[in-house]
């Protein structure tokens, strides 16, 4: 039990002195500032309440994987997921999704053109109207944009190895910063990007077309 209030242990002759009352504020608010910390110690395992400059600690503890140019928010939220990311290190949903999520404050999926047909081979005159194609061989007339996508430089979707990430999903212009785009780099490229794999991170548009950020292509 702490001595709060610290003037009922002055004798009584002096505690209507006004010297005696400051000294007995100050005290008090001593004993405070105290208490408040030794009550404070068991939010340092919490990685919402933990006071920001104990992070560090407990990512040591916890080895959450936390950078020296992570913001508050990116450390708190690794530390928070840190068991699970590395029971499940490397795969997309619990580690690399978090990590680059988790810079970006939005939400980032794996790009792909699942709406799209590999071929489309039109012989009768009839093409549906609705549909996405890669490539097509048809009749002139139908649609003048039918013609047959070849493999260019090796950037393509449909290569495999080639992997897009759409860094923040819904949003369709670009809203990350050079600054974002280079932690998120740095963040995955290490011990994240698989061998032999190329990652390109943008984002995709109200057309449904893939958009790189510069300086965002790891491997």
């Amino acid at each position: 039990m702490l001595p709060i209030p610290f003037l009922k242990y002055f004798p009584k002759l002096y505690q209507n002195d006004p010297k005696a009352q400051f000294l007995a504020s100050k005290m008090d608010s001593i004993f405070t500032a105290i208490k408040n910390d030794i009550l404070g110690l068991k939010r340092l395992n919490r990685a919402d309440e933990c006071p920001a400059q104990f992070l560090s600690e407990l990512d040591f503890t916890l080895q959450a994987n936390v950078k020296k140019g992570d913001s508050e928010y990116t450390k708190r939220k690794k530390i928070s997921t840190a068991i699970a990311t590395q029971k499940k290190r490397g795969t997309w949903q619990n580690d690399a999704k978090i990590r680059i999520d988790s810079i970006t404050t939005y939400s980032s999926d794996i790009f792909r053109a699942s709406s799209s047909d590999d071929w489309i081979l039109c012989g009768d005159g009839v093409t549906e109207n609705d549909q996405n194609y890669w490539a097509s061989m048809g009749v002139d007339g139908i649609d003048d944009k039918l013609g047959i996508a070849l493999i260019g430089d090796g950037t393509e979707i449909e290569i495999q190895g080639n992997i897009y990430i759409n860094l923040h999903s819904g949003i369709y212009t670009a809203v990350l910063s050079a600054a974002q785009i280079a932690q998120i780099v740095d963040e995955i490229s290490t011990d994240i990007v698989p061998a032999y794999m190329r990652i390109y991170l943008g984002y995709a548009d109200i057309t449904g077309s893939f958009n790189l950020y510069p300086g965002g292509i790891i491997g």
